[in-house]
């Protein structure tokens, strides 16, 4: 038809250029064209896709395929096998080709060419960060290293310069904990404070039977560190590992409202089976389901939430589909906007401490990701400076507010931020 005369005629003219090949040929089409060829690319999936492989792909309010990377996939009879390439027709492969250079194309686009803007005189990039940018109380900054892809390719980008690493330190569980604190949930403190694994003893309280069959069951009258065994076992055990995971996830999803098709659908498991999570851990969590509904009513009259650290978003009153979508942010603007601000606080005096011991020339502070602290430094000083700037982050006695549970951190090194992906 006309369209597929227009991508010939325009594959015949870029092909002349000896420099393209035929697969850069079509990247160029896929990248002018792509949402334009819905239609034509509908006539394409009809041919050469299953009538199960048609109902799974969406279409716009036209009727036309809806482009992004989950249609691709279909049309390229997948993207991960890369060892059987043979075995796709020609067309599946234009449409492999094309889900692999949008992926890597967006990779250039968003984290590596638009931080050339912002290189110093020094060759390194320098980012600006703003406090009050964003709605949920998390800080921002530009260009956005705080959200850089965990892709390899990308985070080997960001080198140490030479002499020197990166230490990545993070607040370990921050926002279950910060949850615990505002929620007064008695027995999620009690875990924090002995130093228990959260989601395995959430996955006791809403897999009960399970762990009792499998004579799992931890026993909570024994001593604190007999209970801290015992839980790491169920991490462990290959037949009650999958309840902990469970937990892991659907916990904070549960928490923060996500439905449960999305949740489903996130985590491969069936709906049932989430709604049944959410069902035993609101009943056995009362302290943490009071005070979710406390934030809820704040949209049936309209009104602030407040923060610990007194920030302020107002909620208007709200009703049907739009009360759903705002019940998920006003429950983790509070968790999520006090996890970040300890940690701000926290980094103000790790930079107080580098001053007044001048200690400049050998750490530095790169990077600030929500509850996660970046350094660059010396490699040999850092088994000598990172217990003390881990110290200095667990010491949470100078919070403007009372935080009655301990944090905990973790920090892991690289000479790129690659390298700190797998340790």
């Amino acid at each position: 038809d006309k369209e597929t005369q227009k991508i010939t005629g325009v594959w015949s003219r870029l092909k002349k250029d000896k420099q393209k090949s035929a697969v850069g040929v079509w990247m160029r089409i896929a990248g002018e064209r792509l949402t334009a060829m819905g239609h034509w690319v509908k006539r394409v999936a009809e041919k050469f896709c299953t009538p199960e492989q048609l109902a799974d792909i969406p279409l716009t309010k036209g009727g036309d395929l809806s482009i992004n990377d989950e249609v691709i996939e279909i049309l390229a009879g997948g993207v991960d096998d890369h060892d059987n390439l043979h075995e796709k027709t020609p067309i599946q492969m234009l449409w492999y080709y094309t889900y692999w250079f949008r992926k890597h194309q967006n990779l250039l686009d968003k984290f590596i060419s638009s931080f050339a803007a912002y290189e110093g005189a020094d060759g390194r990039i320098h980012s600006s960060f703003s406090l009050h940018r964003t709605v949920t109380g998390r800080t921002a900054s530009s260009p956005n290293v705080q959200n850089l892809k965990k892709d390899k390719a990308v985070r080997a980008c960001f080198v140490a310069r030479p002499g020197w690493v990166f230490c990545e330190l993070d607040y370990d569980r921050m926002e279950p904990t910060v949850l615990a604190v505002v929620s007064n949930a008695k027995f999620w403190k009690e875990a924090i404070r002995n130093d228990w694994d959260l989601y395995c003893l959430t996955a006791m309280q809403v897999y009960e039977s399970e762990l009792l069959e499998a004579q799992m069951m931890p026993d909570l009258s024994l001593s604190v560190e007999e209970v801290k065994q015992q839980l790491d076992a169920i991490k462990k055990n290959k037949e009650t590992k999958p309840f902990r995971e469970s937990a892991k996830t659907n916990t904070l999803a549960t928490v923060y409202g996500e439905h449960p098709k999305t949740l489903a659908a996130r985590s491969g498991k069936p709906v049932e089976q989430v709604e049944a999570f959410a069902k035993k851990f609101w009943k056995t969590n009362s302290e943490i389901t009071t005070f979710v509904k406390q934030m809820h009513a704040i949209l049936d009259r309209g009104d602030y939430v407040k923060t610990s650290f007194g920030r302020k978003r107002w909620f208007p009153k709200a009703r049907g589909k739009e009360r759903s979508r705002l019940k998920n942010q006003i429950v983790n603007t509070g968790i999520q906007a006090d996890g970040n601000d300890i940690a701000l606080w926290q980094t103000f005096r790790v930079l107080k401490w580098i001053d007044e011991s001048h200690l400049h020339h050998k750490i530095a502070v790169v990077n600030f990701v929500h509850d996660a602290l970046y350094f660059e430094v010396r490699e040999d000083c850092v088994e000598v400076l990172m217990p003390c700037v881990k110290k200095i982050m667990e010491d949470i006695s100078s919070l403007p507010f009372d935080f009655d549970v301990p944090v905990r951190t973790s920090y892991k090194t690289g000479k790129s931020l690659a390298d700190m992906l797998d340790s």
